[in-house]
């Protein structure tokens, strides 16, 4: 994933796991100066369990 993230073959690998009965969103993004030279690797994790159990039951749009 790196050296994709370094040669500009991807900017950003993202996946969902499963973690004590948890929907657990992680994505990775590769971060930039204004070149477009790597930098360095963004981690984000978010827990999506509530947002998937509301898309599971047919609501689209989540605020309504």
């Amino acid at each position: 994933m790196l050296s994709d993230f370094k040669s500009g073959e991807r900017s950003a690998v993202e996946s969902c796991t499963n973690c004590e009965g948890r929907r657990i969103y992680v994505g990775y993004f590769a971060v930039r100066d204004r070149a477009g030279r790597y930098l360095s690797t963004l981690e984000a994790a978010q827990d999506i369990t509530e947002i998937m159990k509301r898309i599971e039951g047919g609501k689209r749009l989540l605020e309504y």
